[in-house]
């Protein structure tokens, strides 16, 4: 296995947080490797005395029916290593629930808007420091109301 440094960065700092991340992980090939690779690393995470979190995705634009697959494998990833989920996948669904049209995509289609984005701020900001998505400063307006809404429910139902 090719060593990408990042071991010797977890080991040569102190971190209060570390957060894991893959791709979209819907297909049973990709569930795997992530929750092993995920319960691998949040072992050796909270050796180094930090709390390790899973940063929930959201497949490509195009394969939308693929969300509910990648909510499940976050979740069960995140259950199987004992590490906080931060669920932006959830909290996608959950403001798509709200107002359908909002666009959570970039130009790309797989990458966050600045409202994609936001939404994702929003959640792992509450998600590492407990603080209700509600009091997330840096949003005002309709929008915001409903990210953070959409961010709570995600929330709670992790």
């Amino acid at each position: 296995m090719e060593r990408t440094g990042a071991r010797d960065v977890l080991e040569g700092e102190q971190w209060d947080v570390v957060v894991l991340q893959q791709g979209p992980s819907a297909l049973p090939e990709s569930q795997v490797h992530l929750r092993l690779w995920v319960q691998r690393w949040a072992d050796a995470i909270r050796a180094g005395g930090a709390r390790p979190a899973v940063l929930q995705v959201w497949p490509e634009g195009d394969r939308p029916e693929a969300l509910p697959g990648v909510i499940r494998s976050y979740a069960a990833a995140a259950t199987a290593a004992r590490a906080t989920l931060l669920p932006v996948g959830a909290a996608w669904r959950e403001a798509w629930r709200r107002k359908p049209q909002l666009p959570l995509y970039g130009p790309d289609g797989f990458h966050p808007s600045p409202l994609g984005t936001a939404l994702a701020a929003i959640v792992v900001h509450a998600g590492i420091t407990g603080l209700p998505p509600a009091e997330v400063p840096g949003l005002d307006g309709p929008t915001a109301r409903l990210l953070r809404q959409a961010a709570a429910q995600a929330l709670a139902e992790r």
